[in-house]
This record gives structure tokens, C-alpha cells and sequence, in this order.
């Protein structure tokens, strides 16, 4: 299989580009390539190097261990999902508003006691 290389985590176009000119063409090709291979690449230090290695043996385990087949599902027979109607939307969103704007009048009125409060304190101190 060959994987193209710009599938693999870290890679983009600059990158495949300059990999393929070294002949590197696939997450296969990579995945069996060692650090001192990348270095010789412009661009590439031991770090990087090593990442891109690690992204390419993932990307290729994860390929390889991926089921063969797939089960095809019958989508006439799976149950399916009850659209929510336009007015139950609206019911909800009207309904989350009005609990907001409740919340926010109840913040505003306790706030007010305890100003109330910190003056009078205030006052008695001097």
C-alpha cells in the first residue's frame, strides 16, 4: 500500500515536496527511513526528523490494523432520528433567553443589598 505523505501528522505541502525529491513517496518509505537519512533533507534537524519517522509508523500501524472489510450497514433498516421541528427550537432558545435575563435580574438585585451595606459600615467607622 502506499500511503501518501502528506497524510501523515506534521507534513504539508513545503514538506512532501521536498521528501518526494528524496525520493521519499509514501508514509511507507518514511516509516522504514532512520533520522540520519532525513538530515541529509534541507530543512530537517534530528528533531523533526524523528517526529515525521514516528507519525509515518503510526499512520502506517493504524492502516494496517484497520479491518479489511467493513460491514456494510443497511441504512432502511437502522432506526432513524426524529428531526426536532422549527417550533420546538424556537420554544427552547425563547425559554433559555427568559432564565437568562431572570438570572441576571437576581445578580443585579443582590447586589444592591450589599452596597447598601458596605456604605452604612462605612459610615459607622469613622
Amino acid at each position: 500500500m502506499n500511503t501518501p505523505i502528506i497524510e501523515i501528522s506534521g507534513v504539508g505541502p513545503q514538506t512532501a515536496e521536498a521528501l518526494s525529491q528524496n525520493g521519499y513517496t509514501s508514509a511507507e518509505d518514511l516509516a522504514l527511513a532512520t533520522e540520519k537519512d532525513l538530515l541529509n533533507i534541507k530543512g530537517f534537524g534530528a528533531v523533526r526528523a524523528r517526529k515525521i519517522i514516528e507519525a509515518a509508523s503510526e499512520l502506517v500501524h493504524a492502516i494496517s490494523i484497520k479491518p479489511k472489510t467493513q460491514k456494510s450497514v443497511d441504512t432502511a433498516a437502522a432506526p432513524k432520528k426524529k428531526k426536532k421541528s422549527a417550533k420546538k427550537s424556537a420554544l427552547k432558545k425563547e425559554m433559555k433567553k427568559k432564565t437568562k435575563k431572570t438570572s441576571q435580574k437576581d445578580k443585579k438585585k443582590k447586589g444592591k443589598g450589599k452596597g447598601k451595606k458596605k456604605k452604612d459600615s462605612a459610615k459607622k467607622k469613622k
